[in-house]
């Protein structure tokens, strides 16, 4: 979500927001009007927090400009949420009602009902959008839904497969999909996290999900030899893709991995990942990977292996969960949450035997 301000108390504002939403939104500040039309207009925001006695041209006035302006492309007015902030002299002003003015607040501000007012504003409207926008919001969210796999897809006598997936604000920058092979014998997937958790978030899943499906296509027909050839060819992708159009220097987490499920042996690469998570009899033990993220650099990657032959579990997760495991004091949650769970079946007995 994109966020102006236009205010002489532009600083509190922002601080406040901050305290409420965190720091995932672009929010862009001044008190000169002549500067916001220029944001306004670079910015095409989704919320307004504007003054109604600015100098020169007034919030009222500023508000009358933007409702008629032409911009291709952008949000229209009425999808835009404004919050004015409003003198004494002006609570009758005639003209208000014609501006589809969606919140006023009374000036001097009110620190305390101003944060309540923020927070129930954003708790009630995560995206802070009205009805066109946030239609074409639900209809991302469906097809960002379409594309995970089946929930229950994997399930035999040796594993089952399943996973959680919860986007932050609606929409969700992780992504990820696993399969079997033909003979049932190996079990390849791939999971990644990009930055956001907005349309343009859904954009790029929706862009890098199509290159690691093309990367595996090319190893299932035996262009690729190994996964080394899949994880580089992803990270040249990302790295030409991105920096040819809009989401330039745009960096992805990731994860790809086969586990040969005969020999309980798990080959793995990661790129900025984490961590991995195995359960044995007893408990969760995280297994601390280190390695660059996609579209960061040229450099080759390296894959590994991990005996899982005494490990009832798998998990491969993005931050936004492993960092609820690992870090202290997280008191909600801040980001995408997502994760696969790999059960490995019968294997102490098999052990035993």
């Amino acid at each position: 979500m994109d966020i102006l301000i236009i205010s002489k108390e532009k600083d509190i504002i922002k601080k406040i927001l901050i305290s409420q939403i965190g720091n995932n939104h672009q929010i862009l500040t001044t008190d000169n009007p002549i500067t916001g039309l220029s944001l306004y207009n670079t910015l095409k925001p989704s919320v307004l927090f504007i003054d109604d006695d600015l100098d020169k041209i007034n919030g009222i006035v500023f508000c009358q400009i933007i409702k008629e302006l032409m911009v291709k492309n952008s949000i229209s007015y009425k999808d835009l949420t404004i919050f004015m902030f409003l003198s004494k002299q002006n609570i009758n002003n005639t003209k208000l009602k014609d501006l589809n003015i969606n919140y006023f607040i009374a000036t001097p501000i009110d620190k305390d009902l101003f944060t309540l007012q923020i927070a129930t504003f954003f708790n009630n409207f995560k995206l802070g959008f009205n009805t066109t926008l946030e239609e074409t919001v639900k209809k991302a969210q469906i097809n960002q839904a379409e594309t995970l796999p089946n929930f229950i897809e994997i399930e035999n006598e040796t594993l089952s497969v399943n996973y959680i997936y919860s986007p932050y604000l609606n929409l969700s920058g992780d992504l990820f999909n696993y399969w079997l092979d033909e003979d049932n014998k190996f079990l390849y997937g791939y999971l990644f996290d990009c930055t956001g958790h907005d349309l343009i978030a859904w954009r790029q899943t929706a862009k890098i999900k199509t290159i690691f499906n093309y990367a595996f296509r090319f190893y299932d027909k035996k262009v690729f030899k190994s996964l080394i050839e899949v994880m580089n060819n992803i990270n040249e992708e990302i790295l030409f893709q991105m920096d040819t159009d809009s989401d330039t220097s745009a960096y992805v987490v990731a994860i790809i991995f086969k586990l040969d499920i005969q020999n309980k042996k798990l080959y793995y690469i990661p790129a900025g990942m984490p961590n991995i998570l195995l359960k044995d009899k007893l408990e969760y033990k995280e297994i601390e990977l280190c390695s660059n993220l996609l579209g960061f650099s040229t450099d080759n990657y390296q894959e590994e292996v991990l005996d899982v032959s005494n490990a009832k579990e798998i998990v491969f997760c993005t931050d936004g969960l492993s960092d609820l495991l690992t870090l202290d004091n997280i008191q909600n949650k801040k980001d995408d949450i997502t994760a696969i769970f790999i059960k490995l079946k019968n294997v102490f007995e098999s052990n035993t035997k």
